[in-house]
């Protein structure tokens, strides 16, 4: 039927024109919209097809297939179709399996139909049928058309055909014809187009030294499986095994692309390189976990799409595009970008199950979780959305059913301990070093992150991470969508019980950290998204106006200064302090020196210059010795004495005479020096260099100008203690000064 179709003669069967008044509970559209809407409904002829599907009642002919056209188009928030009194015919389902459960469904299905007019807004309305003993009838279901959901409202009355079904929230402007209507095909690739290139935007931020330490980390583990050909990583403190095995994967792709253009003659070769140059293991690192994120952008779109509407997970996948939060963890290698895609992998799974039931997906929903918690122990957390969504099934008055889902927990709850223990075998294999790798992860106290109370925790990450991530219109967002879809079953037992564990989990840490907050930003998207575009089609019901300029008015307020974070983000790491007072360093300290280091400066090595870097118990090591024997990570491990920072703060006492340097290059003292109660020893070994040198210059970083910790320029003038002497510092130089 096409959209220019015309009100025939109301002897026409198959065609009738009514006026039907609007529900008591209609919206008003304005003042001059009539009383009643005219549009037409025109039943489709009954045909004989394998495909039809009759179902059980305590009567005929229970179902209707029409199609509706109203004309003009109208926003309203309920039309009762009890006044319709169309004639009931058969509805076509599809054959199988399938067809009882649609059978059972008493919803009614609005799917938008293209036109070349855009004065008729048309719809296809596709009654089903129930059975007189639907233990569900008094559920509701939620459907979905295109970008919008439609709440269905069961029949209270077990004997009586569905012939009173209620639509609601049908706003037909949505309805598009042309190229809008294929807008949506177009605006997702657009979306993880730009995901993708803000997040390999500077991807080599700071190489060949390297800024974060953790990196490191995960790939000296990858190496050290590489090297001894085991799967053992050796370090299960995340415990991110899939990370060093997705790490090690890669290594060796580089390796043997190498090796095929001459570049590494063979493994030790490549060895060498790697430890002279860290870029060539970290940049391809960095490029999959930008992959992470984009991926983790795509699941965000299906988990919203999934829950509410397409348009909803458009709106969430475009919020976690531009955050400026989840952009910059997408580009250092860390086991948390991970993480995120198999917990949104497991949510996936969870919403069939609760909608669909399959076994496949409950086998699924396990390997995901097991997948999640060998990434990061905390993500098992979205073990309770699957749970949930099984325990939705269990509500089913149905014995049997209620039987079916219980099973369905037994069975992943087995999926996920067997897959866990096949993709990190280890921890079972070698459980004395995991036991010894998770304590150490609890920590009560680390320089730069120490919380306060469970209270004062949840508003620093609201403040803080939260704030930085969304922005507060999007924060307000997040809150709005909590309450919206607080009211949906799915929503509140799939996503609701995961947020909330997750969350606790991390405000009863003693520890804060921005990292920590990274598996809750693509659901509170998710949720952002979904106020997002319940708040345009209200306004668009209130004023009239079209939803694609309010959409763009919206997203502009909300992605605006998102973009200009990430953009200030990724002009401040490619403008580190720590980068900067190498180049400072050229300019000022004469070729020989030997030069005390806190960070991983492999930039300096190519410099003509002597390094010494504090190793805790070894003391200050021979930096170039250190790399040019290829230490493992392992031996760094052992000398690090349980300490989880590695500096001059940390240093063993004793161990202080074999620091006989000319410079010091402190990047960590500022950060000591801000929580001086909590570190009184390592402030003291500070303290003591510093009495017996001459700070020359400060490099401070700036925002949206250069980023990295606050690092300082000292002269030692005394190697061997000998009093406590006054520290004569120079003024200090502003990074962009000493980068000049």
């Amino acid at each position: 039927m096409s959209a220019s179709a015309t009100p025939q003669s109301a002897t026409d069967p198959a065609t009738r024109t009514w006026g039907a008044p609007i529900s008591a509970r209609a919206a008003t559209v304005s003042s001059s919209a009539p009383a009643s809407i005219p549009f037409t409904i025109s039943r489709a002829p009954a045909r004989p097809s394998a495909s039809a599907v009759a179902c059980p009642m305590p009567r005929p002919a229970p179902v209707t297939i029409t199609t509706l056209s109203i004309n003009p188009p109208v926003s309203a928030r309920m039309i009762d179709l009890r006044n319709l009194r169309t004639p009931p015919v058969r509805a076509f389902s599809p054959a199988g399996p399938s067809a009882t459960r649609a059978c059972r469904n008493t919803c009614l299905r609005m799917c938008p139909v293209n036109s070349r007019r855009r004065a008729r807004s048309l719809f296809t309305a596709v009654a089903r049928c129930t059975q007189g003993n639907d233990p569900d009838r008094r559920v509701q279901r939620d459907c979905t058309v295109r970008e919008r959901p439609i709440r269905c409202a069961r029949s209270p009355h077990i004997r009586r055909p569905p012939d009173f079904m209620q639509l609601q929230s049908v706003v037909p402007p949505l309805t598009r014809s042309g190229w809008r209507a294929k807008s949506g095909w177009i605006v997702l690739p657009a979306i993880l187009v730009l995901a993708l290139l803000v997040r390999l935007a500077g991807l080599r931020f700071g190489l060949p030294a390297l800024n974060d330490p953790d990196e490191l980390m995960f790939e000296m583990g990858s190496v050290r499986m590489l090297r001894s050909a085991s799967l053992n990583p050796g370090w299960f403190g995340h415990p991110a095994t899939t990370t060093m095995y997705l790490l090690s994967a890669i290594n060796a792709g580089v390796y043997l692309f190498g090796h095929a253009l001459g570049w590494f003659a063979n493994p030790q070769a490549f060895l060498g390189a790697i430890y002279a140059d860290p870029s060539w293991f970290i940049a391809p690192g960095r490029f999959a976990m930008a992959l992470f994120g984009v991926w983790c952008v795509a699941l965000t779109y299906r988990l919203g799409k999934a829950l509410f509407d397409p348009a909803s997970g458009l709106a969430a996948a475009a919020l976690l595009a531009l955050d400026p939060v989840h952009v910059g963890y997408s580009q250092v290698i860390r086991s948390d970008i991970m993480a995120s895609a198999f917990m949104l992998l497991a949510l996936l799974a969870a919403v069939r199950i609760r909608n669909d039931g399959r076994w496949r997906d409950v086998v699924l929903a396990g390997i995901w979780v097991a997948a999640a918690a060998a990434t990061k122990w905390p993500f098992a957390a979205v073990g309770l959305g699957v749970v949930g969504a099984c325990l939705l099934r269990m509500a089913n008055p149905r014995r049997a059913e209620a039987l079916r889902a219980a099973r369905k927990i037994a069975v992943f709850s087995a999926v996920t301990l067997a897959a866990l223990v096949i993709i990190s075998p280890y921890l079972v294999l070698d459980y004395a070093t995991a036991l010894k790798d998770v304590q150490g992860e609890s920590q009560t106290n680390h320089v730069g992150a120490n919380g306060g109370a469970p209270l004062w925790n949840a508003l620093w990450y609201v403040r803080v991470p939260l704030a930085s991530a969304f922005g507060y219109v999007g924060l307000a967002l997040a809150a709005g969508g909590i309450g919206l879809a607080a009211r949906r079953r799915p929503v509140a037992a799939i996503l609701f019980p995961v947020m909330l564990a997750l969350f606790t989990i991390t405000i009863f840490q003693h520890l804060i950290w921005v990292r920590w907050i990274l598996p809750l930003v693509p659901l509170l998207s998710v949720l952002a998204g979904f106020a997002a575009v319940r708040l345009v089609r209200a306004l668009s019901t209130r004023f009239t106006a079209p939803v694609p300029a309010l959409g763009a008015a919206l997203a502009a307020i909300v992605l605006v200064p998102l973009a200009m974070g990430v953009r200030a983000n990724a002009t401040e790491r490619n403008h580190d302090t720590r980068q900067i007072a190498t180049r400072w360093a050229e300019r000022h300290i004469p070729p020989g020196s030997t030069i005390i280091i806190e960070h991983f400066g492999f930039d300096l090595m190519s410099r003509p210059w002597n390094y010494l870097f504090p190793l805790v118990d070894a003391g200050c090591v021979d930096a170039r010795a250190l790399l040019g024997g290829k230490v493992e990570y392992g031996k760094i491990q052992a000398l690090r004495g349980g300490h989880h920072n590695v500096d001059y703060g940390t240093l063993y006492p004793a161990r202080r005479g074999t620091c006989r340097a000319d410079y010091a290059i402190l990047s960590q003292y500022d950060r000591y020096a801000a929580e001086a109660s909590l570190f009184p020893a390592e402030m003291a070994s500070y303290k003591e260099l510093l009495s017996r040198s001459t700070l020359i210059t400060t490099i401070r970083p700036q925002r949206g100008i250069s980023g990295g910790p606050q690092s300082r320029f000292g002269r030692i003038e005394r190697l061997i203690p000998d009093g406590t002497g006054p520290l004569r510092s120079l003024p200090v130089v502003p990074a962009a000064s000493a980068a000049m």
